[in-house]
């Protein structure tokens, strides 16, 4: 973590950052790291935002490829640094759940029903249900081709956030088997949605509609206002899936200060240069996923 301090000693600019030094994605600086944005928080004078970039060349240019800051709370102003609009992101604005119902698209309103109809139970997940979770999750990443974060990261998650109410997870279930689930960062008046899976042969039975649409109404009636379903690409099709929600859409940007690298990585599941080993990767034995992808996501950063 970096802060600018003025005349009287006080921090007017914080800039959290982490560094990844992996054999097969290089070193890089990243803000935030592991997270989907980020970046500097307080005075977004120009001025301040350069002393940072200044003291991190002077401290990393020799040897790292470069620094990638994802927008966080405000958009950058400096040519110093290379913009590129690699994802958008929908927000919710939530009010009275039954107001909120009448404003998502029908389509979305008959898929809930259609789970409830199913017999589709949705509650908020215990921390007795992370073994289950991890199944589920592990599943879902060989399916998508992405390396898994470890169990501990879930362990941890009800240790310190969802019992001191900055975390939450719902998840749907048919005959006691879960199905679905979501889980999302809780912090003011904001939901951030950060994983999402589900089980694609109970896919005909709605149970992600009905998932998404538990946490909503429970924003609602924790009387949070925001509900951030996270950043997504504009050619995927979860594109579609978060329009559908009453959200609207936010341009959500990357930006670079290249040292020693000629452009950036461009970490995308469509990006033909990583094809192969997405293919590779979901012929691997969950065993073998499960202990390498810890560490293959601290390289990419994600």
């Amino acid at each position: 973590m970096l802060a600018v301090i003025d005349k009287d000693k006080q921090p007017v600019l914080l800039f959290p950052y982490t560094v990844h030094s992996h054999p097969i994605f290089g070193k890089n600086i990243i803000s935030c790291g592991n997270i989907e944005y980020g970046g500097f928080a307080g005075d977004g004078d120009k001025k301040y935002i350069e002393k940072v970039l200044d003291y991190l060349s002077e401290k990393y240019k020799k040897d790292f490829q470069y620094l990638e800051i994802r927008q966080g709370v405000m958009d950058l102003d400096t040519k110093k640094l290379k913009k590129i609009k690699e994802y958008s992101y929908f927000i919710t604005k939530l009010e009275d759940s039954e107001d909120l119902w009448k404003r998502i698209d029908k389509q979305k309103r008959k898929a809930v029903r259609k789970a409830e109809k199913s017999s589709v139970i949705t509650r908020a997940l215990k921390e007795t249900d992370i073994k289950d979770i991890y199944a589920l999750y592990l599943k879902n990443m060989k399916r998508f081709g992405s390396p898994p974060v470890s169990i501990i990261f879930f362990e941890n998650f009800w240790k310190y956030l969802v019992q001191d109410n900055l975390g939450i997870a719902f998840g749907s279930f048919y005959k006691n088997k879960l199905i679905a689930v979501l889980i999302g960062y809780c912090f003011k008046e904001r939901i951030h949605i950060i994983i999402n899976v589900h089980n694609p042969k109970f896919q005909d039975m709605r149970p992600n509609d009905a998932v998404h649409w538990k946490m909503i109404e429970w924003g609602c009636e924790k009387r949070y206002k925001i509900f951030d379903w996270g950043r997504v690409r504009t050619e995927s099709s979860q594109y579609a899936f978060k329009k559908k929600w009453a959200s609207e859409e936010k341009e959500l940007h990357h930006y670079y200060l290249l040292w020693n690298a000629e452009d950036t990585q461009n970490i995308d599941p469509n990006n033909p240069k990583y094809k192969l080993f997405i293919l590779l990767w979901k012929q691997l034995p969950t065993f073998i996923s499960r202990r390498i992808g810890p560490w293959l996501r601290e390289g990419m950063g994600i």
